[in-house]
């Protein structure tokens, strides 16, 4: 295993650009003819897939220049170490906490938590204001664009925004 470390980072690209493939491949479904809308169901999945796919292509060709780097000079030019496996095990458990709560505390309130606990995981600084205005800015912002400007319908929760 120890000879595939300088690669890790092409391999998760290739396995990103996979499920990016899979993903976008999957966002073609039928849709009811009833509302004729200028922008479907499908279309942000595609957004997703594209954008998932151009940074995968990204990691893919950082990854080769450091595994080029890791055989000029034998050293090991990035290590994993316990605490950014714990906060990628964090994220995961935020965004599975994100998905459990949109539904009962609607879009707005659970975007507002998650951003915040996401923030504060990723932040060195732990200044809360800061952090907490960002989760509401970004939240509303992301609702605003969502649901005003392509109008989508977001679900609202217990709180009825």
């Amino acid at each position: 295993m120890k000879k595939f470390k300088q690669y890790q980072d092409v391999i998760a690209g290739i396995v990103f650009l996979i499920v990016s493939s899979v993903y976008f491949s999957s966002s073609f479904f039928e849709t009811s003819g009833i509302m004729q809308v200028k922008y479907g169901p499908d279309f942000m999945p595609k957004i997703y897939a594209v954008l998932m796919a151009l940074l995968s292509a990204a990691l893919i060709i950082t990854g080769l220049n450091k595994a080029g780097k890791y055989k000029e000079t034998g050293e090991d030019v990035v290590q994993a170490d316990k605490k950014s496996v714990q906060t990628v095990m964090a994220s995961f458990l935020l965004v599975a906490g994100y998905i459990y709560l949109i539904k009962s505390l609607g879009f707005l309130m659970a975007s507002v938590l998650y951003l915040f606990g996401q923030a504060w995981l990723l932040s060195q600084k732990k200044n809360y204001p800061v952090l907490l205005l960002f989760s509401i800015v970004g939240a509303v912002a992301i609702y605003l664009l969502f649901a005003k400007a392509i109008g989508l319908l977001l679900p609202k929760g217990i709180f009825g925004f």
